[in-house]
């Protein structure tokens, strides 16, 4: 590897950086400028929602459909389902109406 070469991958590398710190410190405040108009744990999903969203952009034209398939579907499933019963137990009258069905008992 050549010395530009070399110190062109070091400038990329502290670039990717400043860039990925700059985007925490964008989501944290976000995150915490938007809990003044909604409840926290709705500020929070929508927070990682969105990065699940940028990420998954960024990776796909990369990956392909690949990306998405995963080897034991059943731990998503798994993890929705315990996910949807601690919310219902830890705020079951504001923030859980993703994990309502119409034959769910009402709060």
């Amino acid at each position: 590897m050549t010395r530009d070469r070399e110190s062109e991958r070091v400038l990329a590398g502290i670039g990717l950086v400043v860039v990925a710190v700059a985007c925490f410190a964008t989501l944290d405040t976000a995150t915490k400028l938007s809990t003044a108009a909604v409840p926290s744990l709705t500020g929070v999903w929508f927070r990682y929602a969105f990065q699940a969203v940028a990420t998954t952009l960024m990776l796909l034209p990369r990956y392909g459909i690949a990306l998405l398939r995963t080897e034991h579907p059943r731990y998503q499933l798994n993890f929705c389902a315990a996910s949807c019963c601690w919310c219902r137990a830890r705020s079951p009258s504001s923030a859980c109406a993703t994990c309502r069905s119409p034959s769910s008992p009402r709060w």
